[in-house]
């Protein structure tokens, strides 16, 4: 599994509204959004503006410096710092504020070479990677306010990771499992996700670190901030498993198939080739597509048929029978003498988003008292009386959790978490408990999963048949 990393560029948004505006290169300049310093260059990071400061506090600290305001304070405006993260991984995310950007980094890509190919585009840059995807932003915005107050920060290795340093960047690896220790002594304040008010509660009831709120249960805290608590307690403790989403660049992929002169004699068949090829790149990116158009086009306006999907498709067979039906739906529409005039097919998949390059089966062998006991369990849930133990939460979205077991009940945690899905989603009478033989049902055996078309198509797009199309 990838993992996530945060970047903090200081000086990258002042550099590219001085290049943009063109301003003397010698005059220190600072960008401001809504009265607030939102990024400032090398000079005037010299003169003691720091992001966050007021644009009277920057003029006092620097009374030479150039203030831009602008009115978008994303990271959004940083194309040539995303141009060049795209290029390593399809998941880059810019900050809905801030010089921030998250970025999904395959192992195989180390940090300081990523820099590397960033250098010159800003004064310093502030990186954490981590699993989690609050810790990483919050860990530079903590990393970031040590450098605003001139700390000292060296190379060094720690119980929870370690700390690199070059030239212009700090970078901070925290390992995985270690999350809670490295995030304890963190303030509250940098909880960026919850509202202001929320964290002013939390203050207001005593609590003043990240350690205070891992001592506590979630439940124990929820009278206080509600359903905020359960986040909160994954978010200290390191358990949030919340995805890079691919947003930038907006994520499309598009085939043109030259069909003039063949469209009498036109078969599904011609989409192949391309459906292939728009298979392997998705699958090399770990991505899918959830949105689909067709486009035949020629001396008469376009005609376009849609599809969306409920869940992203990347393997061959499923594009070839979604897309082939669609297509075979659509030439049905149109008559002969449109079809004599086409020239282009026009293949757009849209909405593409990730997806597990290989299956997991949500099936897995275990004996069967154990099995009498879980179906105890389930019955429970049933009755409203089961309730998830803690380990199971952080267990749910790992890679690696269809290996895991609950350790009251024996039970793969995915399995467990797929079966109570599907009984709350289509009811008890998806899933029935083993069947000795037609007409009778046994506790004794392991549960099987009723193979209904529409709940398949929920849980595993790619297993149907060849004349079937996935739910949407």
């Amino acid at each position: 599994m990838s993992n996530i990393a945060y970047f903090k560029f200081i000086g990258a948004r002042a550099h590219l509204e001085k290049v943009n505006r063109k301003i003397d290169s010698h005059l220190p300049v600072a960008v401001s959004f809504q009265n607030s310093i939102l990024d400032c260059d090398e000079k005037a990071f010299k003169d003691g503006v720091r992001p966050g400061d007021t644009i009277r506090q920057a003029k006092l600290a620097s009374p030479l410096c150039r203030v831009v305001p602008v009115y978008d304070a994303t990271s959004n405006e940083l194309k040539n710092i995303l141009d060049v993260l795209a290029a390593i991984t399809p998941f880059v995310e810019p900050d809905d504020h801030g010089c921030g950007v998250f970025a999904e980094i395959p192992n195989d890509k180390p940090l300081p070479e990523i820099i590397t190919l960033l250098k010159g585009m800003f004064h310093m840059a502030v990186v954490t990677k981590s699993r989690s995807k609050f810790l990483a932003k919050s860990s530079c915005a903590w990393m970031a306010q040590r450098l605003f107050e001139k700390c000292k920060i060296v190379s060094s290795k720690k119980p929870w990771g370690y700390v690199q340093t070059g030239e212009d960047y700090v970078l901070v690896d925290v390992k995985q499992g270690k999350e809670s220790i490295y995030s304890a002594g963190m303030p509250l304040s940098l909880m960026w996700p919850l509202p202001p008010d929320v964290i002013s509660h939390l203050y207001a009831l005593g609590f003043k670190t990240l350690k205070d709120l891992q001592q506590i249960e979630a439940n124990q805290l929820a009278p206080q901030i509600g359903d905020w608590a359960y986040l909160v307690s994954d978010w200290v403790n390191g358990r949030d498993r919340f995805p890079v989403k691919p947003l930038y660049p907006k994520p499309y992929i598009e085939k043109a198939i030259n069909v003039e002169g063949i469209m009498a004699n036109l078969t599904p068949q011609i989409l192949e080739p391309s459906l292939k090829e728009v298979s392997e790149e998705l699958i090399q990116n770990g991505t899918g597509f959830k949105h689909l158009a067709i486009t035949l086009s020629g001396n008469f306006p376009p005609v376009v048929r849609e599809k969306k999907l409920v869940r992203p498709l990347g393997r061959f067979e499923s594009l070839q029978v979604v897309v082939l039906k669609l297509f075979e739906d659509m030439l049905l529409q149109l008559g002969h003498e449109v079809l004599c005039q086409a020239s282009t097919v026009l293949l757009t998949f849209k909405d593409i988003d990730r997806v597990p390059v290989k299956q997991v089966s949500l099936i897995q062998t275990f004996d069967e008292p154990k099995a009498v006991r879980w179906k105890g369990q389930c019955n429970e849930q049933r009755n409203g009386h089961y309730s998830m133990q803690p380990e199971n939460r952080q267990n749910q979205g790992e890679g690696q959790s269809n290996n895991r077991t609950n350790t009251k009940t024996g039970v793969p945690v995915s399995l467990e978490l797929a079966l109570t899905g599907i009984e709350e989603k289509y009811g008890d009478s998806a899933l029935v408990w083993g069947v000795k033989d037609k007409h009778k049902q046994s506790s004794a055996f392991k549960p099987e999963i009723l193979r209904r078309e529409k709940m398949l198509a929920f849980w595993d797009p790619v297993r149907f048949d060849k004349t079937q199309v996935p739910a949407s």
